[in-house]
């Protein structure tokens, strides 16, 4: 199996450099049963880690002169509540948008190629019971300063799994949850180290 795939890989890099145009993207999948059930066994009682840092978006309307940035930290304990700590700058306090609620969801993609633009639409866990919009985590609220610093919990996100939340983005809106305005600013959800 190391053979074919050390194969694949030196032809598809040998394809490209004669095309110079071509990327080439690798998705390795490889499982070892016993060591899968090993996985899930101590799903539960492990800490799992993740982090997103909060970059503006450039593609935003100029009239809305935010900057958005700083880290989002999220540690859960197996499937447990995730926590998610919000230490962020760079919004906009002028009267027109002073004490400005802004909507936070978390897209399906954490593809980032063209700023906030291909982020994907709304996340639709499909593991989430009882939660319509999983996607939709209501309104961050930015003090007179133009900073956000809260901790909130959520009962129905999870890190890790095929369908949870690890290389997605998070996207903050320039209206509150319920509305469908510009996204400001996003991130993509990476797994991390401990906070």
């Amino acid at each position: 199996m190391n053979c074919l795939l050390v194969f694949v890989v030196l032809v598809g890099a040998a394809f490209a450099s004669k095309k110079n145009e071509a990327n080439i993207n690798i998705y390795l999948h490889l499982s070892d049963d016993a060591a899968q059930s090993d996985v899930n066994a101590n799903y539960a009682t492990t800490m799992h880690y993740a982090q997103c840092e909060m970059e503006p978006n450039p593609n935003q309307p100029a009239s809305l002169h935010h900057h958005v940035h700083g880290s989002i930290e999220m540690p859960q304990l197996g499937d447990g509540e995730m926590t998610m700590s919000f230490h962020l700058t760079g919004f906009n306090v002028s009267d027109d948008f002073k004490d400005h609620n802004h909507g936070l969801q978390i897209h399906e993609y954490g593809d980032m190629e063209h700023g906030c633009v291909t982020i994907g639409e709304l996340y639709h866990g499909e593991h989430v019971q009882g939660h319509a919009n999983p996607g939709d985590l209501g309104d961050l609220h930015d003090d007179d300063r133009g900073n956000v610093t809260d901790t909130r919990k959520f009962d129905w996100l999870t890190i890790g799994h095929e369908d949870g939340i690890l290389g997605r983005s998070l996207a903050i809106l320039q209206g509150d949850h319920t509305s469908h305005t510009a996204i400001i600013a996003c991130c993509v959800i990476g797994r991390s180290h401990a906070h």
